[in-house]
């Protein structure tokens, strides 16, 4: 009964190490609940005064919506962006990107 009663509990242990590793290759929820928009829609949202906030990560910028609605999107050079933002009240974070 105390060799069963090993077996289990390694086949136990062997299961939760298997759902853990799976979790920690699964894709970042965060990133699937926002949707990726086009930069002229994102534009156009901007001259709306649609957009509460954004993060600037290099060319890629995520934010949210008043309504409280996630996206994404990835912007050209344009030297005039945060300009625009600034106009338009939006919250603007800039991180550097990451070396990884």
């Amino acid at each position: 009964m105390n060799n069963l009663g090993r077996n289990i509990a390694l086949w136990v242990a062997v299961a939760l190490f298997l759902v853990v590793l799976y979790n920690v290759f699964q894709p970042s929820s965060q990133q699937s609940d926002s949707s990726q928009i086009a930069y002229s829609s994102f534009l156009d949202e901007v001259k709306n005064n649609q957009v509460q906030a954004v993060t600037i990560t290099g060319q890629d910028i995520t934010g949210q919506t008043k309504d409280g609605k996630s996206f994404e999107t990835y912007a050209p050079e344009d030297a005039a962006l945060v300009s625009k933002l600034e106009d338009a009240g939006v919250s603007v974070t800039a991180k550097p990107i990451d070396g990884g």
